[in-house]
């Protein structure tokens, strides 16, 4: 709470009868390790403390080392043991002097009995007993104590054992007491039955140092770049250093059916240059937004394909698929300036600022309320000037309005209602332009044309839009809707995951009307499903 320590989202309590428990929930950013080793040297859950072994030696204080004083203790227990094996030892001998005189007395019952009724007293009685058997005082007064059941068969056995059990203990112990290594090995007996009946996990360590240390970074995350590249199926790599070209994706358009570049799921849709330190601002169709760290994304060496983005989110893991996933943008810093707007599929639309994702936790932020059955389709970062947004259906309608009209909300409001769907209509996205540019449109079944956005009657927020692409067959929906800069390159998706790509200037110009060239020569059955393009909105990239 006072800010000493950071990456930490949640502290709870979970204590009950069967011990103390402390869960430390962590921000998505944090570095567990760094966190805990902060936690062992800030507070007290770890605590070093330093000792004075001062002990009493014969009556007298002496500080020693822990050797000394563990040699002192063991000379202590084995004084002990001594002295206990000896009170053992004057126990035992006792015992079995008045047992030996009361078997003496059984022996020689008949001659007890007739002293006994010849006495006049107890004091007479005990003195005969004596000089006749050669008896110790406490051995007659065991026999002239001795109750009338001895005399049974019974008891007179329970003697025989008694003694005979007393003269095994009385040589096991007078074993011990003269031989100093039977002792010790006693005391090493004793000693593990303790340890049985009352040890625990030590809870303490014996270090020569008496702190952790932090090791510091490897490099400076602030300034080392590198590369962030998430394909076409949601999966996620890093590589050093700025991205490399990609291969063979210029093609022209009398050829593009020969343009098939690599298999799709394999295929680049996005490409980051950005730092260690940075953020991977990640949108799910839920209508949450996660941050990745891009120093937790897992960096990759060769072609291989990488890890799906969705495992880097742990609270997100019930979404199941990667196709939760709808954007993801790499961001090192959140100005004012930018804002993110969102759409779903029922057609509502919202911007919200960039700053308020600025500190995501690992439990993810809520983006913006959805109603029952709808989804978060797609999201955009824009500046906060931008001109203009045009919005799509599968239908060819294209709806264009003034950014403005957007109102700038908190993240956790239901958005605006930016169009209505006609029957078996449904959206397909939107792009944020400038006046001047140029959109690319593509059909399901191959294709395509770019139109100057100016063509397109400059509406409002909730108005019907205008048809801008004429489909034929009757079959045929419009796929997907991209920025078309001049010097881009744009990649055409199939279900049947092939990935072709095609200059943007190779695609001719069209207006409102027609249904524009056939962009890709499909298999039967087959369908385009998206298009990228390598240029657009640079906000993504920009840091």
């Amino acid at each position: 709470n006072q800010g000493r320590l950071e990456g930490i989202a949640d502290l709870r309590d979970e204590s009950d009868r069967d011990g103390m428990r402390v869960v430390i929930e962590l921000k998505r950013e944090a570095q567990p390790q760094v966190v805990l080793e902060n936690l062992y040297r800030q507070t007290t859950l770890q605590t070093n403390f330093g000792t004075i072994m001062l002990a009493l030696v014969d009556g007298q204080p002496q500080q020693m080392a822990l050797r000394e004083l563990l040699q002192h203790f063991l000379n202590f227990r084995e004084q002990t043991l001594t002295r206990r094996y000896s009170h053992q030892l004057e126990q035992a001998e006792s015992r079995v002097h008045v047992v030996e005189g009361l078997r003496l007395a059984l022996t020689h019952l008949d001659q007890v009995i007739t002293i006994l009724r010849g006495a006049p007293d107890g004091t007479t009685a005990k003195g005969t007993l004596q000089a006749q058997f050669n008896l110790s005082d406490r051995q007659a007064d065991s026999i002239l104590a001795m109750p009338l059941r001895r005399l049974t068969g019974l008891e007179q056995q329970n003697l025989q054992t008694e003694f005979t059990e007393l003269t095994h203990q009385i040589q096991d112990l007078q074993k011990l007491l003269a031989n100093r290594h039977e002792l010790l090995k006693a005391l090493k007996r004793e000693l593990r039955a303790l340890k049985r009946r009352h040890s625990d996990p030590r809870r303490t360590r014996i270090q020569p140092e008496g702190h952790l240390s932090i090791a510091a970074p490897e490099e400076d995350q602030t300034t080392v770049q590198t590369t962030v590249e998430i394909t076409h199926r949601g999966y996620v790599r890093r590589r050093k250093g700025t991205p490399a070209q990609l291969n063979g994706r210029q093609s022209k358009r009398a050829k593009a059916d020969r343009a098939i570049v690599a298999d799709a799921r394999d295929s680049v849709t996005n490409t980051y240059v950005t730092q260690l330190s940075a953020d991977l601002l990640v949108f799910t169709g839920s209508g949450k937004a996660y941050g990745v760290k891009v120093q937790d994304i897992p960096l990759q060496t060769g072609r291989e394909r990488g890890v799906p983005l969705v495992t880097l989110l742990p609270s997100a893991q019930s979404e199941g698929q990667p196709e939760g996933i709808v954007a993801q943008f790499a961001r090192s810093n959140y100005p004012e300036t930018i804002h993110v707007v969102l759409l779903t599929q029922q057609g509502r639309v919202k911007r919200v600022p960039l700053s308020e994702f600025a500190l995501l936790t690992g439990r993810g932020l809520v983006a913006l309320k959805l109603k029952a059955g709808d989804q978060l389709l797609c999201a955009s970062l824009v500046e906060a000037t931008a001109a203009e947004i045009v919005i799509a259906t599968s239908a060819g309608r294209l709806l264009r309005f003034q950014l403005s009209e957007l109102p700038i909300m908190s993240r956790a409001t239901l958005g605006e209602q930016a169009l209505r769907l006609h029957k078996q209509e449904h959206l397909v996205g939107f792009v944020t332009l400038q006046t001047e540019d140029d959109l690319l449109l593509v059909s399901q079944q191959g294709y395509g044309k770019r139109i100057p956005l100016n063509v397109l009657r400059l509406g409002h927020r909730g108005d019907i839009g205008t048809h801008a692409l004429q489909l034929s067959p009757k079959t045929d929906a419009l796929a997907a809707i991209a920025p078309a800069p001049p010097t881009a390159e744009a990649t055409l998706f199939t279900d049947a995951n092939r990935a072709a790509g095609l200059a943007i200037d190779t695609i001719p110009l069209w207006g409102k009307e027609g249904l524009g060239s056939r962009l890709l020569k499909l298999n039967p059955g087959e369908t385009v499903i998206g298009v990228t393009t390598t240029a657009g909105s640079n906000l993504e990239n920009s840091e």
